[in-house]
């Protein structure tokens, strides 16, 4: 008879411990399954950041011209800035090229509303956290990758303006 209480008490502490221990297995998979779900609906292609990439290294040329403009100016009324203006240019190129892929890493993107109803909140806690990292990854990815894109087609530019320009390749006057 002792035994058989002993068997029952063990099975009773047994049960005890896997109901208290169920809902946190519970709550993890959910947690996963959150972080996952969050993390596929960030998976899409931004143009729109592809896009802000390419067009602010195209664009950038004419910021470059006006700093050049602006330093020139400066430096004809006070003379003090000797050979600065190529290099106060290629930061002012650099910086204006690589804003969007910045806003991209800074800005923190909503999820879609539809995807959070009739969630728990640590659902939808861990949802946004993935979502957000995703979404930021791939914008800066994206903007990249329009920054590359517009740097090859920019240099891609000048090459063929200086080649119909000169009568021949950059450089052989």
């Amino acid at each position: 008879m002792n035994i058989f209480i002993r068997k029952i008490a063990v099975f009773v502490a047994c049960m005890l411990f896997f109901a208290s221990v169920a809902p946190i297995v519970a709550s993890t998979s959910e947690i996963a399954e959150a972080r996952i779900a969050g993390e596929n609906d960030a998976k899409s292609f931004n143009w729109k950041w592809f896009t802000a990439g390419y067009l602010s290294v195209n664009t950038s040329p004419i910021l470059f011209l006006s700093a050049i403009w602006f330093i020139e100016e400066f430096d004809l009324y006070y003379s003090t800035f000797d050979n600065i203006a190529p290099s106060c240019c290629a930061v002012t190129y650099g910086i204006y090229a690589l804003t969007p892929t910045a806003f991209a890493l800074i800005h923190s993107p909503v999820p879609p509303a539809a995807r959070l109803l009739g969630k728990s909140p640590d659902w939808v806690n861990a949802y946004t956290q993935a979502y957000q990292k995703g979404m930021k990854r791939y914008r800066a990815e994206a903007s990249v990758a329009g920054c590359f894109v517009g740097t090859a087609t920019l240099g891609a530019t000048v090459y063929l303006i200086l080649t119909a320009t000169s009568g021949g390749t950059p450089g052989n006057n």
